[in-house]
């Protein structure tokens, strides 16, 4: 079955910040929207994610570098969560996309967790099952406030509702274009009598982010379930007569080479290594075999990009990569910080995560000879 899920970030969300869209607001340097959409990603494809957004941040820096996570066009939010996603059911029929379920997730809640997901995936996947919503039990005592007199209310039979919450396309579609002013979206499932919908106890910590309070918790929260790996990565290659030499993805005029059945670039070869090894991903000839003849001459940029790739799958944020560069010739002083430049460009990080050093071996052994280079890289991830 095809579902589409609807991201809701439409709102400015101005009881947590009047200074900054609440999309935008960064925790371990990544914005709130894009610690969901990661989350998303490894649950659902690319083509399956829709995005909606104010418009005026369509062409912010922070949302435009979002586009890596959908095949699809941003959408513009309307000024309540109804007409957001409406403009987003809009966007769906004008494309002719034709999904079997939808699946509505406030941008809010970047701490849904992938269980979740997936168990909401696969229900709303059964023919027989028309909703799926995610509910928590009340566990405080709750009460009625009226000027100041206060009544205990029952709690048995009351729930709180999460998102994601999940719906047969062709059930609820319509529904968004009625007058129906809703809170959620499984108020339309209550309104219009749809039946065969199933709630499931939803997770405790897939707290909704709207005040400084909230925010506050997601980042203990995130803090208490962080780890960190490190991968470490190394290699080495011989040199041989040529015009130039590969280090970092960046060509160094040289009466040299080196000789490999790539490039033999040994700096984004370590650094591929390294980043492997922080989400246990075996090696990069494990990926990149030197018996496929389509490697030879290959250029390890493209290593590197595909590494990424494989990175990014995972929750993981890089937060220091470490390069030691061993060479005797060519002095590297006038290219570290070029080497730098390009490798936060092909990985996408801070450049101020990255360092470079450049020893020599005193003319010590195969190196020290100008017979070889070698590279050890250190990287540090945070899962």
């Amino acid at each position: 079955m095809k579902t589409i899920v609807i991201i809701l970030a439409g709102g400015k969300g101005s009881r947590l910040s009047n200074k900054i869209h609440k999309q935008l607001i960064k925790v371990d340097n990544q914005t709130l929207l894009e610690h969901v959409l990661k989350k998303i990603s490894l649950v659902f494809k690319s083509s399956e994610l829709l995005i909606v957004i104010p418009k005026e941040l369509f062409k912010n820096r922070e949302i435009i570098s979002l586009n890596k996570y959908t095949d699809n066009e941003f959408v513009s939010g309307g000024n309540t969560r109804k007409e957001s996603v409406r403009n987003a059911i809009i966007y769906i029929n004008e494309r002719n996309i034709r999904p079997d379920n939808i699946l509505i997730h406030d941008g809010a809640r970047p701490n849904v967790s992938i269980k979740l997901l997936k168990k909401i995936k696969s229900l709303i996947s059964n023919n027989d099952i028309n909703f799926v919503v995610p509910y928590l039990l009340l566990s405080d005592t709750l009460k009625k406030k009226s000027d100041n007199n206060f009544k205990t209310l029952k709690r048995d039979n009351l729930i709180l509702t999460q998102t994601p919450q999940a719906f047969k396309f062709n059930k609820v579609s319509r529904l968004y274009f009625n007058n129906n002013k809703i809170t959620d979206d499984a108020q339309l499932a209550e309104i219009y009598g749809i039946k065969k919908g199933e709630y499931i106890l939803g997770d405790v910590e897939n707290i909704k982010i709207t005040n400084t309070n909230d925010l506050e918790l997601y980042k203990k929260i995130r803090s208490g379930n962080i780890t960190f790996k490190v991968g470490n990565g190394f290699d080495v290659h011989k040199l041989g007569p040529g015009t130039g030499i590969y280090l970092g993805g960046i060509i160094i005029k040289s009466k040299f080479r080196l000789i490999g059945h790539s490039d033999g670039d040994v700096v984004l070869h370590a650094l591929c290594d390294s980043i492997l090894g922080t989400i246990n991903k075996d090696d990069i000839g494990t990926h990149f075999p030197s018996s496929e003849g389509k490697y030879k001459d290959f250029a390890s940029t493209a290593f590197l990009i595909d590494t990424m790739k494989l990175f990014n799958q995972t929750l993981g944020i890089i937060s220091n990569i470490d390069i030691t560069i061993i060479c005797q010739s060519p002095n590297l002083k006038n290219y570290k910080n070029m080497i730098k430049l390009n490798i936060a460009k092909l990985t996408k990080i801070n450049i101020s995560k990255i360092n470079i050093k450049a020893k020599t071996t005193d003319y010590l052994g195969l190196i020290g000879k100008s017979k070889a280079i070698s590279c050890w890289v250190t990287t540090t991830a945070k899962f």
